[in-house]
C-alpha cells in the first residue's frame, strides 16, 4: 500500500472517530501553557565535605505543569486524562456515579493534598514545605455525597518525589542532594533482604462546609515489614506510617484565609516529599520518625483583575537519637494579574530555608524573584 493511501485511510479513520465520539459522550478538551521566568539565588553552606558558595542566575523554561487533556461524560460514567509538558501522564481515571456517591478508579490526586497559591518551582504550591505532596497516584476511591470519602492507594516505602520535576531546584544542600530531601533513607540496602508490603495505603476522611468555612479532615496510613540480612532475621521490623491532617478555607468575601496542618509518623515512607522515613539500625530494628507539616495563607482580592497572596510553610521531622530536628521553611508573596480572558501573569517572591539537618549542620537557603506567565485554552 502506498504512503499516500495509508495517510488517506488514517485521515478518514480520524474523521470518523471525531464524528462518532461526541455521539457516545460529552467531550471537552482543555490545555494550558506556562512559562517560568525567575532570577534564582542559592546560598550553600561550607560544611567541610561539601564546598559552599552562592550562585545566581536567570531561569526561563516551559513549566512541567503545562498540560492538555480532556473530560468525558456519558450518563453516570465519566472519565478524565491529562498529559504534562514532558509528555508524562498526570491524570487518568474513570468515574461512576452510583447515586449516593462516586467511584473513582485510576491515577488522581490524593484527597489530603491541599496546595497554596505559590507558583515558583513549577507551581509547587509549597509541596514539601506545608503541602502534603506524594504525587498523583493509582488508587480506588469512593467519595460520598454526604462528604465522607475512602481510598485504597498504591503503597510506598520511601520518599519517591523528593527530586520530582516540581521540587525545588535552585541548589543543593550540604549533602549534595536536592533541596527538599530529608536526607534519610528507608533502609541500608547492604543489609536488606526484602521489604514485604501486604496492604495499600489507606485513606479515610470527611470534606464539608459550615457557613464561610470549607474544611477537610482525615487520616492515612500504611504498614510493611522490613526483613534484614540473615544474621538479623530475628529483628524483623514492621514499619508503620500514619498521618492525621486537616485543611480549611474561610471565605470572608474579598479576603480568604487558608491553612493546612498535619502530624505524622514515618511520613517519608508514605512517599511524602522531603519527609523523613523510619531509620533502620544495623541490628534491623526500626526507629520511628515523628514530624509536623503545615502552611497558612492569606488571599486578598485587589480588583476584578488582581489578587494578592502571601503564605508561610514549615516542616519538621525527628527520630530518637537525632541531636536536632530536621526543619525547613518557605515564605512567598505573589499577585496574579489577569491581562485578558484566560491570560495571566503572576509576579512572585520566594524565600526558602532548609535550616538545620538532624546532625546540626546548616543547610541551603535561597530566594527567587520573577513571574509565571500563563495562557489557558
Amino acid at each position: 500500500m502506498s504512503i499516500k493511501k495509508t495517510v488517506a485511510i488514517l485521515a478518514a479513520a480520524g474523521a470518523l472517530s471525531a464524528v462518532a465520539l461526541p455521539a457516545l459522550a460529552d467531550t471537552s478538551l482543555y490545555g494550558v501553557a506556562k512559562i517560568s521566568t525567575f532570577y534564582n539565588v542559592s546560598m550553600i553552606p561550607d560544611n567541610g565535605a561539601v564546598s559552599g558558595g552562592t550562585s545566581a542566575g536567570v531561569d526561563e523554561h516551559l513549566m512541567v505543569t503545562s498540560n492538555f487533556g480532556a473530560n468525558y461524560t456519558n450518563g453516570n460514567v465519566g472519565g478524565k486524562f491529562e498529559i504534562g509538558a514532558n509528555m508524562g501522564l498526570r491524570l487518568l481515571y474513570g468515574t461512576y456515579n452510583f447515586g449516593s456517591g462516586t467511584l473513582i478508579i485510576g491515577q488522581d490526586y490524593n484527597s489530603y493534598y491541599f496546595r497554596s497559591a505559590q507558583t515558583a518551582f513549577d507551581d509547587a504550591g509549597q509541596n514539601g514545605y506545608g503541602a502534603l505532596w506524594d504525587g498523583r497516584q493509582a488508587q480506588i476511591k469512593v467519595k460520598f455525597t454526604n462528604g465522607f470519602y475512602a481510598a485504597a492507594i498504591a503503597p510506598s516505602v520511601a520518599d519517591t518525589v523528593t527530586i520530582a520535576s516540581n521540587a525545588p531546584t535552585y541548589g543543593t544542600n550540604a549533602t549534595g542532594t536536592a533541596i527538599g530531601d530529608a536526607g534519610g533513607v528507608i533502609v541500608n540496602h547492604e543489609k536488606a533482604d526484602s521489604i514485604q508490603v501486604y496492604l495499600p495505603k489507606v485513606n479515610v476522611g470527611y470534606a464539608g462546609k459550615a457557613g464561610i468555612l470549607s474544611y477537610n479532615i482525615g487520616v492515612v496510613g500504611q504498614t510493611f515489614k522490613y526483613v534484614p540480612s540473615t544474621a538479623n532475621k530475628s529483628s524483623n521490623s514492621t514499619v508503620t506510617s500514619v498521618m492525621g491532617y486537616t485543611s480549611a478555607t474561610a471565605d470572608l468575601g474579598a479576603t480568604k484565609l487558608s491553612y493546612n496542618l498535619s502530624i505524622a509518623q514515618n511520613a517519608g515512607n508514605m512517599g511524602l516529599m522531603g519527609r523523613q522515613s523510619a531509620k533502620i539500625l544495623a541490628n534491623g530494628n526500626a526507629q520511628d520518625s515523628i514530624g509536623f507539616e503545615g502552611f497558612g495563607q492569606i488571599s486578598q482580592k485587589i480588583s476584578d483583575t488582581a489578587t494578592f497572596n502571601a503564605g508561610f510553610g514549615y516542616a519538621t521531622d525527628k527520630t530518637p537519637g537525632d541531636t536536632y530536628s530536621d526543619d525547613k521553611m518557605l515564605f512567598f508573596v505573589n499577585a496574579p494579574i489577569t491581562l485578558a480572558k484566560n491570560v495571566t501573569v503572576t509576579p512572585e517572591f520566594d524565600y526558602v530555608d532548609d535550616l538545620k539537618a538532624s546532625d546540626g549542620t546548616t543547610q541551603s537557603k535561597g530566594y527567587l524573584v520573577g513571574a509565571k506567565w500563563q495562557i489557558a485554552f
